[in-house]
């Protein structure tokens, strides 16, 4: 009966504002899920899929840049951070490894991946201790 209340507008002024907040902030999150599940079947790279969806999130804190760099596989200009995927790495100018996904010009194509660089870029990805150190501690790929 308390929810009927609320949602009839029987002077709750502020408890409907924050509804109406929340039903704005749930549309907008609805609009960017849709944004982004269009962009991965639009077979865009998957590093700069995940940049968005980190924007989202983090894009207002001071280390999102940091954060960025380790997703799209350069370390964020740092070789130290430049950690290699699943397929060994290849060493770049500065002694470090740099991603498969990082390579090739792959970040800096405008079109879509061919299923094979998809895939090698997902699973690089999938398999960069940089990302795995960084994960969220309570992640439960198994449910």
């Amino acid at each position: 009966s308390g929810r009927s209340e609320l949602s009839s507008g029987g002077g709750g002024g502020v408890v409907d504002e924050e509804l109406e907040d929340g039903r704005v902030l749930a549309a907008r999150l609805a609009g960017t899920r849709v944004d982004i599940a269009l962009r991965k079947l639009a077979r865009l790279h998957p590093s700069l899929i995940m940049v968005e969806e980190l924007r989202c999130r983090h894009g207002v804190t001071p280390h999102f840049e940091a954060l960025c760099g380790i997703v799209r596989g350069d370390g964020g200009g740092d070789a130290a951070n430049a950690v290699a995927g699943s397929d060994g790495g290849r060493k770049d100018n500065s002694g470090g490894r740099t991603a498969y996904r990082a390579r090739f010009g792959l970040l800096e194509r405008s079109g879509p991946l061919t299923p094979e660089e998809q895939a090698r870029c997902l699973i690089d990805l999938a398999t960069d201790y940089a990302v795995l150190g960084r994960m969220y501690l309570g992640w439960r790929p198994y449910l």
